[in-house]
Parts: structure tokens; sequence; C-alpha cells
């Protein structure tokens, strides 16, 4: 994470300013508590910590009210879930940044009560730290082309294409998994009662590939168990693969798939290699690999609806999810030359280009396509989560246009959130309009 130093030092400011037993910084991720930045003089302090926010006791307290003094701990029933074992806490204090994107607490073992002059000065700290994490936010986009940043485009280019074949995903996975500079990788799968070894990377690894892997009293059972990451550094060594108990890495990084009933694994030998810092970029990959998954097991199929049956599907799929947080990924793409091709090249290759597009939309949006008038392709794919369909539109902007083909392509794609009723003649009707416009559309590549 960006300026993760300067979080460090601003956490350990608190400390010595507010005589803090344990100071710490969480931030907010989803329905989650991630422990960014502490010092603690407790050697029963757990790190790293993931925290459900229905298991984050008065941490989620004080999220809620913004802020929150507990003075006369002894006297309270308030639950700190960052201890492994009870500490004799006499009081806390915890505030909001920016905006409950964050939460900063500290505990004292010294005094029975913070004063106001204490409250003040940790609330100038949390606004400090709230504009250190602006500029962060800030600064991300900007660093694409630089350091572990670069991996999102290399992510990018090499998963986010449908793959036509397992091999091809698995040499893709292999490739990014080296480029980050980790030894050894897997991605586990369910199959019945026990994992197997769906892709891997790594000598260790690649002996497993296709082969089903105990991970029983293993880091693999924690993660599977209770569905948050594991990160583990022993200068000393862990094994990735247990039984292989001569083979062991000084920094282990697991984490779950999001739909898919998996995991993915890595190890690296150097002990800062797989960090806290690379969770994000880890919940990219396995949003790309569920994705190729998806794309890899989807059957091609040439079938079109009729206009009529597209409409009636469509209208049938909005009144299921009218009113729900929902949304709509509408993509057409017309064929601007399909009459040209057809005369020049014949109506073989006209209806080769046809097909393979026709192809391309069941990959992506896993359903059947409409033709319209012979040179318009449509399809949608109904999903809860906005970022994952504007990246499926983008990837489809992206990759349609057939290589090699003479074809001159046209892709739109639109969101349109599902809270409100709309219909789907309406929506038909504007994106049909707006590919027969000449002018640039919304979500076009």
């Amino acid at each position: 994470m960006l300026f993760r130093e300067e979080f460090q030092e601003i956490v350990e400011l608190a400390s010595n300013t507010l005589e803090a037993f344990t100071t710490a910084f969480f931030l907010v991720r989803g329905n989650k508590l991630a422990l960014v930045a502490h010092h603690s003089l407790s050697s029963h302090m757990t790190s790293p910590l993931f925290l459900n926010l229905e298991e984050g006791g008065v941490l989620a307290l004080a999220l809620e009210k913004g802020a929150f003094i507990a003075n006369h701990m002894d006297r309270e029933a308030y639950e700190i879930p960052y201890y492994n074992r009870e500490e004799e806490i006499k009081a806390f204090m915890a505030v909001q940044v920016s905006s409950g994107r964050g939460l900063l607490c500290v505990d004292t073992k010294r005094r029975y009560s913070f004063t106001d002059k204490h409250q003040k000065l940790l609330q100038q700290l949390s606004l400090l730290t709230g504009q250190l994490l602006e500029r962060a936010r800030s600064l991300r986009p900007k660093l694409v082309d630089s350091g572990k940043y670069l991996l999102l485009r290399e992510m990018l280019q090499l998963l986010a294409s449908p793959p036509s074949k397992a091999d091809d995903l698995q040499g893709s996975f292999s490739q990014v998994i080296q480029e980050m500079g980790v030894e050894e990788a897997m991605v586990l799968l369910k199959e019945g009662g026990a994992f197997k070894v769906a892709l891997s990377h790594g000598p260790l690894s690649t002996e497993r590939l296709h082969s089903f892997l105990p991970i029983q009293n293993t880091p693999w059972e924690k993660v599977w168990t209770t569905k948050d990451p594991f990160v583990q550094r022993d200068p000393k060594g862990v094994p990735f693969i247990v039984e292989m108990k001569r083979n062991t890495f000084t920094s282990l990084l697991i984490v779950p798939l999001e739909e898919m009933p998996g995991m993915l694994g890595m190890a690296s030998k150097n002990p800062r290699g797989l960090s806290v810092e690379l969770l994000d970029l880890a919940s990219l990959l396995v949003f790309l690999l569920e994705s190729a998954f998806k794309k890899l097991k989807a059957k091609p199929s040439s079938k079109v609806l009729s206009p009529l049956d597209f409409f009636h599907n469509l209208e049938d799929a909005l009144n299921k999810t009218q009113g729900t947080e929902s949304i709509l990924l509408l993509v057409g793409c017309k064929i601007k030359n399909l009459e040209d091709i057809d005369r020049k090249r014949g109506i073989r290759e006209a209806e080769k280009i046809i097909k393979e597009l026709q192809e391309d939309f069941t990959r992506h949006l896993g359903s059947p396509s409409c033709l319209f008038r012979g040179h318009i392709i449509m399809g949608y794919k109904i999903h809860h989560d906005k970022k994952r369909l504007e990246a499926e539109g983008k990837a489809m902007g992206k990759n349609l246009p057939l290589n090699g083909s003479k074809a001159e392509i046209k892709v739109a794609w639109k969101l349109t959130p599902l809270s409100k009723k709309k219909g789907s003649e309406e929506l038909m009707k504007n994106m049909l309009k707006e590919l027969n416009s000449g002018k640039g559309l919304l979500g076009i590549r």
C-alpha cells in the first residue's frame, strides 16, 4: 500500500504522544477491517489481521459512531479483537478516518480515562491520516507504469481476453506469477470433497498440476474455513506444500476465490516478497482468473435468438431484478461494412465473421445473443458488481475486433442500474440508435 511507512510513523507518533499501550490504524475494505499499521507493547497483538465487521467488537462500534471513548474499561464488557488473549486495558479511544474509510484507535494501561486534550490530539492525527489516505488514492492511478502496478496491465493483457484452451490459461498464469517474482503458486479448485490443482507455477507446484492436494491442518484449510486472506512471514522458512517440508519459503500469501470454490496461493523466498501490500493485486488476479475459468468452461455456441425472443428474455430478466441493486450491461456490435465483405470476399467470409462475433458474445456474457438486420449483434449481462460489468464492457470493446479480418466493427456498451424501472424495448432502441449514429459513444473502445 502507498505511504505504508508514513502511516506507521503517524501510529508511532500517536503512541508516544498519548502514552498508548497499543495504537492501530485499520482500513475498511467492504465488510472487513484490515490492519494497516500498528505499534504495541503487547506480545499478544494479532498481525496481520482481517476482521469481519460483525466480529469487530469495540472497533465496529467506534466505526459506526464516528468517535468513541470507553473510559474505565475494567467496568465495561467491550471486546478488543486485536488481542489474542485478554489484556488489562483501562481506557480505549477511536475516531473515524476519511468519513469511515478507516479507523484510528488507541488504548492504555496507564490511566483509567482519556482527557479532552487526548481526544483533540487523536482527532488531529486522524485528519493527517485521512489526508495521506486521500493522497495515496489520487496518486495510485498515476503509478500504473511503475513498480508493482505495472503488473496490473500485465494481468489484464494476459488474462482478460478469453482463453481458447486450458493450456493458454496455464501459460498466462505462469507468466504473470513469474513477473511478480514469486517462486511457487497454485490455484486450487474444489471438486467433490477435495481440492484439485487447476493452475500452477514453479517446480513443486507443477508436479501437482491436475492432481488433488490435501489441505488438512494447513494454511489452505484456514483460508477455506475463514474465507479470509492468509499472510505469513517466517525467516526460518515454512513449507508451501506441507508434505514437502524440506522445500520451505519465508513468505506465504493465500487468498480465497470470490465466486468459485477455490483458493490462490503464492510462496516466495523473499521475506518481504508477499506482504499485505500485494492483497489488492491478488484480489484483481482472483477476479481475472475466475472470469477466465468461466469463459473457458462456457461452450461457444452460434445460437442466435430472434429479436422478439431476445426482447422477451431481456424483459423477463429485468422483471426478476427490477428494484434491486443489480446492474444491466447491454453490449452492441455493428459490422459496418458487412455488405462490402459479402460482395468482395463472398458469403462464406461474411458468415464466418458473424459466427465468430456470436461466439465471443457467448464467451463474455454467457448467454445467446441477438442478430438485428443481419449486421448488428446485441447481448446483455446482469450482475450486482458495477466494476466487474464495466471491466467486461471494456474487455469486449478491446477484444471483439477480429484480427486479420477486413471487418469494420463498432462496439458500444452501457451500464444501467435496475433500481428504477426501465423497459427492455427502450434500452434496445437507444442502443440501436447509438450504433447507427456516427457519433462517439459512451463505453466505446
